[in-house]
């Protein structure tokens, strides 16, 4: 068997599998899964240069079809950022989309995948404790808000539609290095006329904190991140997550969200090819251990819970 025809293989399977789909074959979604893992497992046992190939090869042989993947073109219109907002956006709304039935398979398949799951659970999972903290709050009082690379922030306004007229006591800040996230948020806002006091600030988290710049001239009863800055170093995490607890008043928590598995070889392949992803995701042990580097660990105390795909870090600023 010649180096051509092995690589000629999973190509050929992937682009029969998409024109099955384009035919209106109603088990082609079915072949396409199959001929994605069958892909990625070929992928998982090659050398790095075979690796690239095989990569290279199957994207431009798909291009036909995944080009045409909403997905796929709002990552290219991103220009390679990978907090986009219309990326976040499409995932969060989870309506596959695209030109013709294969396009939009396509699109259903990115979308499944474990960590954009992870993504429109934690949209959820902090919908919730948003809430819960605004009723525990003083009766009457201010509740002080900040969302660390929100993007959309889908979940504060969950929030504030489930309160209603109550919103009016709340002042959220949205922390955001993407102006398309930011203009979305002050759009959205505007539109639901909602009587909550609104503060956007356009700086990449972690480059707040290597400024030690405030996010606000007062503390906050509750910060939280749905993006826990897993695309940057130990010690980088370590300093955005002093910054980010600094904000706090006395009382006030700190809550963070990661991926709690290791992405699949499947997994990967979806993001990486196509989204140009590349995560990095800290295991519990290890986010542990950089909070435990961190003046958190004396000032705060601490806890941690998995749900579904995400692990989650309470830290609350004692009084």
């Amino acid at each position: 068997m010649t180096r051509s025809s092995v690589l000629a293989d999973p190509v050929d399977r992937l682009v029969g599998a998409c024109e099955r789909l384009d035919a209106g074959d109603t088990t082609g979604r079915a072949v396409l899964l199959d001929a994605l893992a069958d892909a990625a497992s070929e992928w998982g046992t090659r050398e790095p240069e075979a690796r690239l190939e095989l990569r290279d090869a199957c994207v431009r042989g798909l291009e036909p079809w995944s080009g045409n993947s909403t997905l796929v073109r709002r990552t290219r219109d991103s220009e390679g950022s990978r907090r986009s907002f219309s990326v976040v956006e499409h995932v969060l709304e989870n309506e596959p989309r695209g030109d013709g039935p294969a396009a939009r398979e396509f699109d259903r398949v990115l979308l499944s995948s474990h960590a954009l799951s992870a993504l429109r659970a934690r949209r959820v999972v902090f919908g919730r404790e948003l809430l819960r903290r605004f009723r525990a709050r003083e009766n009457g009082a201010v509740f002080r808000v900040a969302a660390l690379n929100a993007g959309p922030a889908p979940e504060l306004f969950d929030f504030l539609t489930a309160i209603g007229s109550a919103g009016r006591c709340v002042h959220a800040v949205i922390v955001d290095g993407d102006e398309a996230s930011l203009r979305h948020v002050e759009d959205r806002f505007a539109t639901m006329r909602c009587e909550a006091t609104l503060e956007l600030r356009r700086i990449e988290p972690a480059r707040a904190a290597l400024l030690r710049e405030p996010l606000s001239s007062r503390p906050f009863d509750f910060v939280y991140a749905p993006a826990s800055f897993d695309y940057v170093p130990d010690e980088l995490a370590a300093r955005c997550l002093e910054h980010a607890f600094a904000q706090l008043k006395p009382g006030g928590s700190l809550f963070l969200a990661h991926y709690h598995r290791d992405l699949t070889t499947f997994d990967r392949m979806l993001l990486e090819w196509w989204l140009g992803w590349f995560p990095y995701f800290r295991a519990p042990k290890e986010l542990a251990r950089v909070v435990t580097q961190t003046s958190l660990a004396k000032d705060g105390t601490g806890a941690g819970a998995v749900r579904g795909p995400n692990v989650y870090a309470f830290i609350e600023r004692k009084d």
